[in-house]
């Protein structure tokens, strides 16, 4: 879609979308006001002014899909955008779909949905689009041809005399025969029907606008952290609340309410440039201050996240013989990870999942128990393994593990065969009374053959960071307790000892 735009002045450009009717020249009086600094583009859209119609319903979305290809085309990015009414609403829906593209939003008039007008306003629009409905219905079932022939009988229908005297007095047509008369008669009935049809079109595409768009959910604006201002009149034909509201729902919006109506940029030309002008300047900046704008509250995620793993285990308690025993699961011997290896119930932590709720899963399905027979008691310390080391073996990424402490109820020693071989129990007074054995292990980079060695200063002399990190072996006749699951049980050892049977 190729658009009719009028263009002046240099700098920043600034895009200007007229309303529902109408076309650029509503804008000469911003033009000549903002082409000192700017770039005005004020823009026909399609089947307006001097821009072709196109193939297609009109939508507010394919408007906005227009403009996008009249930027692309041009290779112009971070545009001021200000559009009016019904150019408002194409603003706001562009800025929506291509953020990118806005520097700053300057909405004047604009709504997000019909029920944003006023009452008497939106009835007026539909009152008119009744009728011309209705005259195309008409001219499309016959009717109106038909009246038209009636109303051509009825005047054949006076006397010759009386057509006579008419057509003489009005027309001076002295003089004139009976067939001469009649050919008179025919040039007074309208023979541009099909102009008048397609113009009813239009007029019905247009007003259709008006009374179906647009739709937007004001919790959407939240998404748009560009400067917005929202500019209307205080008798505009869009409801206050309404306009307020826009305002309210956008990050970083302020409002102003000049005196007038909906067209306040033609009639007071003068108090809406000097209100645009003055937001302009005010949020002048370029890129570091968008940046600003839009990385200021921004929290903080990780590097290399597809390498982190999140996990989590239950560490299950049942009572016996008087006293809380831990529970343990063996891990079955067909496991392609960690076969025969002694640890706690886990696993991953799932998409849109909770640490905590991935415990309880986890557990349930390893213990084949239901959720009623697990109370979790507390969180523990989160465990992070450091880089090139997961669980109890080396891996190219880090875990990152959650431990809670939970009781079973009811436990019958039931377990998944296809996750463990055996569960068992050790008490967890053992464990506060017995310190584990430390070792202490090196991690070192050793990079591939293919690395690049001669772009680094020092070459394969480079000193690379070396690590240490601590493995700690509980040794019992069950088994041999180690890595990530003896430092949990350390760390909730000396919880024990300390705020329980110390106190």
């Amino acid at each position: 879609m190729n658009l009719y735009t009028k263009e002046s002045g240099s700098g920043q450009p600034m895009v200007l979308l007229h309303g529902n009717g109408e076309d650029s020249s509503y804008f000469v009086n911003q033009i000549s006001f903002f082409e000192s600094k700017y770039l005005v583009i004020a823009v026909d859209t399609r089947g307006h002014g001097r821009s072709p119609r196109g193939c297609g319903t009109f939508t507010l979305e394919r408007f906005a899909d227009d403009l996008k290809g009249f930027l692309d085309r041009r290779g112009l990015r971070r545009i001021i955008l200000l559009g009016f009414s019904d150019g408002g609403n194409i603003a706001l829906i562009f800025a929506l779909k291509y953020p990118g593209y806005v520097d700053r939003l300057i909405l004047n008039g604009a709504n997000l949905n019909p029920f944003g007008m006023k009452p008497s306003v939106l009835a007026d629009v539909a009152r008119e689009y009744v009728g011309v409905v209705g005259k195309l219905w008409l001219q499309k079932s016959g009717i109106g041809q038909i009246r038209g022939k009636m109303q051509m009988a009825a005047g054949k229908m006076r006397t010759e005399k009386q057509f006579s005297k008419e057509n003489e007095k009005q027309n001076g047509q002295e003089g004139l025969n009976k067939q001469q008369r009649r050919s008179c008669q025919k040039e007074k009935i309208p023979e541009n029907k099909e102009n008048d049809r397609k113009a009813n079109i239009h007029k019905k595409e247009l007003l259709s606008l008006m009374l179906y768009e647009p739709w937007i959910r004001p919790e959407l604006l939240h998404r748009l952290k560009m400067p917005v201002l929202v500019v209307a009149g205080s008798d505009d034909m869009i409801r206050e609340c309404h306009t307020r509201q826009i305002a309210c729902s956008l990050p970083n919006a302020r409002i102003r309410l000049l005196e007038g109506t909906h067209f306040i940029a033609a009639e007071n030309p003068d108090a809406f440039n000097q209100c645009v002008a003055s937001f302009l300047e005010q949020t002048q900046g370029g890129e570091l201050a968008q940046m600003s704008r839009v990385w200021g509250s921004r929290r903080a995620g990780r590097l290399e996240k597809e390498k982190i793993r999140r996990a989590a285990v239950l560490v299950p308690l049942i009572q016996k013989g008087g006293e809380y025993h831990v529970v343990f699961e063996v891990r079955a011997g067909s496991l392609k990870t960690q076969p025969g290896e002694i640890c706690f119930p886990g696993g991953a932590v799932e998409r849109d999942e909770t640490p905590k709720q991935a415990a309880i899963r986890e557990a349930m399905e390893e213990l084949l128990i239901s959720r009623r027979q697990i109370r979790v008691i507390a969180p523990l310390d989160v465990l992070e393994a450091p880089p090139l080391m997961s669980a109890n073996r080396i891996s190219p990424g880090a875990m990152e593990i959650s431990p809670f402490l939970g009781a079973l109820q009811g436990y019958r020693w039931s377990y998944s065969e296809a996750e463990v071989d055996h569960t068992f129990s050790v008490p967890l007074r053992w464990f506060a009374e017995h310190e584990p054995e430390r070792y202490e292990t090196e991690l070192v980079t050793v990079p591939e053959e293919t690395f690049p060695f001669e772009d680094v200063p020092g070459g394969r002399d480079y000193r690379w960071r070396r690590g240490h990190y601590d493995v700690y072996f509980y040794r019992r006749e069950e088994g041999i307790i180690w890595g990530m699951t003896a430092k949990i049980l350390r760390s909730l050892a000396e919880m024990y000892r300390e705020d329980i049977l110390l106190k």
